[in-house]
């Protein structure tokens, strides 16, 4: 197959002018409320709502999307990212209609591929614009920055659990996200106990972001408190897939759903714009090869 070769420039423009792929990412303010379980799931509905999805493992850890999956990477974003393998070389596909680039591999580079200069994980974004309708960030924790997503991830899914300490830290996450001026935010809560409770909470971030921070924030959904959940994750399998007729199943085609909604071809931030900009008048040093449609 052939390399198609994309500039920052180029790529940024072209995923402006045809097809502008939607780029969201999945955070949480502490570890184990379940968001690449999330996002893992949310793929699977998308795809088989016939959407062209890609996850991108951002986090890493043993509970990464590959792991979860069953799938053992050879390479991942850190390699592809440095320009020393391939995109197609790192790409993943399980059974579930998506693909899926881990943080890292196991294999070393290619020598041959050595030579490219790296690139950023925006640049990255700007050339997958034709060949997936939706890119899912599993960004991991409170470390998360939308900076090194950069200014093309539009929407940001901060997930959190019902407990005390767990909403804390979302908030706490929130308000950082609202000080480096992200994008859309919106609040996905798991491990839900009833719907009354989780609308409960949500109308309390909602009140305190807008009081507060001055930002209006999405609730986007609650994810049922389901031992489907855990089940389907011995068999390495989302609960979409495993258990279909699950109300977590159900729940997750729910949100699946809701951002399928979302506009594709949505504004440009501002960031995203001077970013595009900036790339038109320069003369770019980094090349990204090995994308294609």
């Amino acid at each position: 197959m052939s390399e198609v070769r994309f500039d920052q420039a180029a790529g940024l423009r072209r995923m402006q002018a045809l097809h502008r792929v939607r780029a969201v990412a999945f955070a949480s303010g502490v570890h184990g409320v379940g968001t690449t379980t999330a996002v893992i799931n949310v793929a699977a509905a998308l795809a088989a709502g016939g959407r062209r999805v890609l996850v991108i493992d951002d986090s890493g850890g043993r509970n990464s999307a590959p792991t979860l999956l069953g799938l053992r990477p050879r390479f991942g974003l850190a390699q592809v990212l440095r320009a020393a393998c391939a995109f197609d070389d790192a790409l993943l596909s399980g059974e579930c209609g998506f693909d899926v680039l881990a943080a890292s591999g196991e294999a070393k580079p290619a020598a041959r591929l050595r030579a490219h200069a790296g690139v950023d994980l925006n640049t990255l974004l700007g050339a997958l614009g034709e060949r997936y309708d939706l890119v899912l960030i599993d960004a991991g924790t409170a470390e998360y920055s939308p900076r090194r997503q950069g200014p093309l991830v539009a929407h940001t899914i901060v997930v959190s659990a019902p407990a005390a300490p767990t909403i804390t830290a979302a908030y706490a996450l929130v308000k950082r996200l609202c000080a480096q001026s992200c994008g859309a935010l919106h609040v996905l809560l798991t491990c839900a106990d009833s719907k009354a409770n989780a609308r409960v909470i949500f109308d309390n971030l909602k009140a305190l972001a807008a009081s507060r921070l001055h930002k209006a924030i999405d609730c986007l959904g609650a994810i049922a408190c389901d031992e489907h959940i855990a089940r389907s994750r011995r068999t390495l399998a989302p609960v979409t897939h495993a258990y279909p007729a699950s109300s977590a199943a159900a729940d997750f085609r729910r949100v699946a759903q809701a951002i399928a909604a979302w506009p594709a071809r949505c504004p440009l931030l501002p960031a995203a714009d001077q970013y595009l900009q900036r790339t038109r008048v320069s003369s770019p040093s980094h090349v990204y090869a090995g994308v294609q449609p």
